[in-house]
């Protein structure tokens, strides 16, 4: 038998065993859905790291936050928990004060994230600010609007102004995210310089006002100086600014980046998104960014979607609306069945026009990584090339899947069998599920079973991979799961056997 041996390379049964029923004690605790309630009683001043479980502590981490009793620099903030917002309207986590911390997900998400607000910064995080990062964390949103005359409004945060990565973070939205200036599924607007890695949003993203810009991305809505490395935006962004022409509005729209006026750095990264801008003025509308000032490189990326710009002077490119003649593009791809023309203005070298079936087929892409960055599929992705780094990432420990709860996750038609045992999975947003794999381990940490199947659902016929009957008693199931997105998840949950 194959042992267990993804926790730590434990070796010893008596400690497996032990871990096994930590992480067992750790499922029970369940998800935490919000009261609507504020809890700061984890807080220590004198602590330099907290944990979080609850969406009552959440929602005190924002009060402390916002109140000004602590900012956080140089501490950590863990999740211990999926957590549900329970889609009551959430004051975001900084401000006016920004956030300094360390915000460590640990692979845990929080869903039915909603804001209606005349604040000016708004998303999970309003305002993360030097020192600050955010990593390992998904939300699920379920709508964001901000009306302040000067909103700026993001999935995981609204103003982000610290050097320090955003890193392994998605973002997937049911209605929109939506402001009045700067608009982006991750982030809002970006005032220094950012780096984004191994990032993700689905959904649709906008901005709009009558005044004098409008900017929107599927990532970032504008940003000075950007990278973006090994992340992808699906869903519709637009762009709109009626303002009076005497304030000369101009409104920019891309698939990744609405606009960045130093750099806009991006590789390995993809957009399939339908972009548009409108202007009374200017619009620019790229399917990767409507505008990308200064110097900087795009490689081994691509873009598909229909991409539209309207306006007194508008540019609209199937990877650019408007780019710097002195920036460099590497093995770029567009749909030319989205757009005529790789750029609406500015240098086009080194960026090639394919069509959908084109952008289908691997040998389209010479000299990219398909083992360890790419994957292509004919029912992933709609068959478009995804990332693999993002979506297929390696089962390294068990302690990382997400424990399944009452919204998500493995589902049972019976939590204790005697004859056999049907496995079906629940993904996010009721994403359909392309391929599952599930793994079942014994009490001393013995995987008795292997399946790997197309679809949503796993048939076990309670024997071990001997083929025979195995013991009664309790099993532990980790289920790695693929969806139609090419987003990986992973799902833990226990199986009673009984009867025998």
């Amino acid at each position: 038998m194959h042992k267990f041996n993804c926790l730590f390379c434990v070796k010893s049964i008596n400690v497996i065993a032990v871990i096994i029923i930590a992480i067992t004690i750790t499922m029970a605790q369940g998800s935490a859905i919000w009261d609507g309630t504020t809890d700061v009683s984890w807080y220590n001043a004198s602590q330099a790291e907290f944990t979080i479980a609850t969406a009552e502590q959440l929602a005190g981490l924002a009060s402390l936050v916002n109140n000004g009793t602590n900012d956080f620099e140089g501490k950590t903030i863990i999740l211990k928990n999926n957590l549900y917002l329970d889609n009551r309207n959430w004051t975001p986590i900084g401000g006016n004060i920004g956030f300094l911390g360390i915000f460590e997900g640990n692979n845990y998400s929080i869903s039915d994230l909603f804001i209606s607000s005349k604040q000016e910064y708004v998303g999970l995080f309003g305002h993360v600010d030097y020192g600050g990062q955010i990593k390992n964390l998904i939300v699920n949103v379920t709508e964001i609007i901000t009306t302040s005359d000067e909103g700026v409004a993001g999935g995981l945060v609204g103003l982000y102004g610290s050097t320090k990565s955003i890193a392994n973070c998605g973002v997937i939205i049911k209605e929109k995210i939506h402001s009045t200036l700067y608009s982006g599924g991750l982030v809002g607007l970006s005032n220094i310089e950012m780096t984004i890695n191994n990032a993700y949003v689905i959904g649709n993203v906008s901005s709009s006002n009558f005044s004098y810009s409008a900017h929107s991305g599927g990532l970032v809505g504008w940003g000075n100086s950007i990278t973006i490395n090994n992340s992808y935006a699906t869903g519709n962004v637009s762009a709109f600014c009626g303002g009076d022409l005497d304030e000369e509005p101009y409104s920019f729209a891309g698939g990744l980046v609405g606009g960045g006026d130093i750099m806009v750095t991006v590789n390995n990264s993809y957009t399939i998104s339908n972009i548009s801008a409108s202007s009374t003025e200017v619009a620019l509308s790229g399917g990767i960014a409507g505008f990308a000032g200064g110097q900087g490189i795009t490689s081994n990326s691509y873009a598909s979607g229909t991409v539209t710009a309207t306006g007194l002077e508008a540019g609209a490119g199937g990877i650019f609306g408007n780019v710097n003649d002195s920036r460099t593009n590497i093995s770029v791809f567009y749909n030319s069945q989205g757009a005529n023309q790789a750029t609406g203005g500015g240098e086009s070298i080194g960026i090639l026009a394919k069509n959908s079936e084109q952008l289908k087929a691997q040998n389209t892409f010479l000299n990219w990584d398909f083992i360890d960055i790419w994957g292509i599929n004919s029912e992933i992705n709609n068959g478009y090339p995804y990332l693999r780094v993002i979506g297929d990432n390696p089962v390294v420990s068990i302690s990382n899947a997400q424990r399944s709860d009452s919204r998500c996750g493995i589902r049972f038609t019976n939590n204790v069998v005697s004859k056999q045992a049907e496995i079906n999975i629940i993904l996010p947003n009721n994403e359909k599920t392309a391929e599952m794999k599930t793994v079942i381990y014994d009490n001393i940490g013995n995987v008795v079973f292997t399946s790997v199947k197309r679809g949503d659902k796993a048939v076990w016929d309670l024997t071990n991979n001997t083929g025979r009957k195995v013991a009664n008693g309790t099993y532990l199931l980790v289920v790695e799961v693929k969806g139609v997105s090419g987003r990986s998840y992973m799902y833990s949950a226990k199986l009673g056997v009984s009867g025998w």
